[in-house]
């Protein structure tokens, strides 16, 4: 099973690098695949997608988010209610690996 979180993330980072010189609309150089309009919108939801996604990655690997993203504030509902929905959807994956992880800790404990 492959972390899905993860492999969204450097797709979503990737797909930043060539949004950003799509939003301009004078000096442009290269082949445009999207209207400078169309790449703000976008760029502007990836934007804030990955910032909850970057939180989620945080909280499932037992870090403190506010590290991983320096402006969270978990006294807020509404990023709370956000960084939950994606927390949810992969929680499954992280104790899986967590609980491999010490099973694989207590036989090399058990070993020595």
């Amino acid at each position: 099973m492959e972390n899905q979180l993860k492999n969204t993330i450097k797709e979503m980072s990737a797909e930043q690098t060539t949004l950003k010189p799509q939003r301009k609309e004078v000096h442009f150089e290269g082949d445009r695949k999207l209207s400078p309009a169309e790449a703000v919108v976008r760029h502007l939801t990836n934007r804030q997608q990955l910032r909850l996604m970057y939180i989620a990655y945080a909280i499932l690997r037992e870090k403190d988010p506010v590290e991983a993203v320096g402006n969270y504030d978990p006294k807020d509902p509404y990023q709370v209610r956000a960084v939950q929905k994606y927390v949810d959807q992969h929680a499954d994956f992280f104790k899986q690996r967590k609980a491999k992880w010490e099973t694989a800790n207590a036989l090399y404990q058990a070993s020595k």
